[in-house]
């Protein structure tokens, strides 16, 4: 308990407190997901000293690509 970021009474049986967690962290995933998105379709990265997160591989031009 003294390093959680978060304590939720009751555990899985607070089905309130696990409903805000979950709308919470959906929220934060769709919000930095169009982030990223954005960044991509702008033709990441214009800016020299923002670098490709690890999870980005650029796939080689083929066909099936296009």
């Amino acid at each position: 308990m003294a390093h959680a970021d978060i304590i939720v009474p009751r555990g899985g049986d607070n089905e309130v407190a696990i409903d805000l967690i979950v709308q919470h962290v959906q929220r934060e995933l769709s919000v930095r997901g169009l982030r990223v998105r954005e960044k991509l379709v702008e033709g990441w990265p214009k800016d020299a000293s923002i670098k490709n997160p690890k999870s980005l591989y650029l796939l080689p031009s083929t066909p099936q690509v296009h």
